[in-house]
Formats: structure tokens, sequence, C-alpha cells
């Protein structure tokens, strides 16, 4: 006769869930908990900057990015995982990465500066947790592996910075357009599980705008606003999106206020 047991798991202790649920028949034991992922760098990066005239200038840059992503895996049984598993071997993955930048800078006068530039981002990849069997099939027909892709961005920016009323305001702008490819988006699939994705490539076309200002040596407000339109110029297989949709999660207006005042409190 098999006894039945109920329990409340503290959420308030994440780590101790293992040991709350290792009593338990449906149990998920992963103990010993071990490292999940491993990301090493090396990077090198220069800049250098050329001033034209009095007005002009221009810069150019670079930064080469070279990395391993390692997956770790750990033993585990229960349930939820089929029963118990044997820790697969790490496995790598390698990346390297240039990004470039460049820029023009104009000052037609010493409170106004214009500008233009150009650079290239990146965002290192991300390690999908093993699935089980009853995922495989699923999981192969997305197109998920071990390891999310890194996804890389192009911004291409005009902007200008100005102050007016003898430096006590400030008012700057930009436009912008942004390439995203290989977004890296989260999927839930059909067995419960989830995993990470290179999505597709998203353009983001965009307006910012800012007011500083400063009436007083004491007080000092500023207020913010940005519009941005972003939408999915192709969906990779398996994804949830289709072209012309948002991407989640990016709101189209933005918009921020605050004010600070400055006092002393005296001398001690």
């Amino acid at each position: 006769e098999a006894k039945f047991s109920q329990f409340v798991p503290d959420y308030s202790c994440p780590a101790c869930l293992s040991q709350v649920l290792a009593g338990q028949d449906f149990a998920l034991d992963s103990r010993p908990l071990a490292k999940f992922s491993d990301d090493e760098q090396k990077s090198i990066f220069t800049t250098f900057s050329y001033d034209l005239t009095e007005q002009w200038t221009v810069g150019v840059g670079g930064r080469y990015i070279e990395g391993e992503l390692t997956s770790f895996d750990s033993a585990a049984d229960g349930f939820l995982v089929g029963g118990p598993t044997t820790p697969r071997p790490p496995i790598s993955d390698k990346y390297d990465e240039i990004n470039p930048s460049a820029y023009v800078r104009y000052e037609p006068s010493d409170v106004a500066t214009l500008y233009a530039q150009a650079s290239r981002g990146f965002r290192t990849g991300q390690v999908n947790q093993p699935l089980p069997d009853e995922c495989q099939e699923e999981a192969q027909a997305r197109g998920l592996g071990a390891f999310t892709e890194p996804d890389t961005l192009w911004n291409y920016e005009v902007g200008v910075k100005s102050q007016l009323a003898e430096g006590r305001v400030a008012l700057n702008g930009a436009v912008y357009r942004q390439k995203w490819e290989g977004v890296q988006l989260g999927v839930t699939l059909e067995c419960g599980f989830s995993n990470g994705f290179n999505g597709g490539n998203v353009t983001n076309d965009g307006i910012e705008l800012e007011l500083v200002a400063q009436p007083a040596d004491a007080w000092r407000f500023n207020v913010a606003a940005s519009v941005n339109k972003s939408e999915f110029k192709s969906t990779a297989t398996g994804s949830q999106f289709l072209p012309g949709e948002r991407l989640p999660d990016v709101p189209e207006v933005n918009g921020s206020a605050g004010a600070q005042y400055n006092f002393s409190l005296g001398t001690a």
C-alpha cells in the first residue's frame, strides 16, 4: 500500500527545492548542483580620431572578440526527466566577431554638435538546456540545438546636441535605424521544456528627443521621449512570429521625466 504525502515547497529558497522534492516519487533530483555553462572571451580593440579642421572630426574604431561557450551537464533523476540520466561530456561552441565603428562630427559653434555614426555590436550566444527524448522531434523541427548562436546589430544614427541659455538648457535629438540579425528568442515546446533559438531578423527605426534644463543652481529638470518601430523582416523556421510583426517586449513609445534638487546638509 503506497503512502501519499503532501508538502508545500519553500519558494523563498529556490536552492532548497531539490531537497524538498527529493523524497517524492515524482521528484527531480539534480544533486549535486554543478556549473551549467562557461563563457571565456578574449578581445582587442582600438580607436582613432582625426581633426580635419577646427569644426570637423572623423573617427574609426574596432573590436575583435574571440570566445568559447561551454555547456556542462549533470546527473539527474526523477519523473520530470524520465528517470535516472547519465551526464554527457561537456560540449563547446567557438565564436569570433569583428565589430567596427565610424563617425563624423561637425561643430558649427561652441554650443552645437552634429554627428553621424555607424557601429556594429553583438550579444554572446547562450547554452540551451538538455532536452529529454520526448522533446527531440519537435526541437529538431524548430531547429533548436545545444546552443543559441550570437545575434548581431548594426546601428546607423544621425543626431544633434546643443546648449542654450548660457548652458542652462540642453536639447538633444537623434534618428536611427538598426538592423538586428539572428535575434535570440525563447520558445516553449509542447513537451513543456523551453529553449532559446535565433528567431529571425528585425529592423528598428526610431527617433529620440531629450530636454534638460537647470533654471537655478539647485534645480535640474529633464524630459525625454522616443518612438520606435520594431518589426521582423524575416523569421526562422519554427518561429511563432511572422514578417511584419513587432518584436515582443519592445514598446513603441517611451517617455521619462525627472526633477533633481541639490542642497547642503551643512558642515559638522
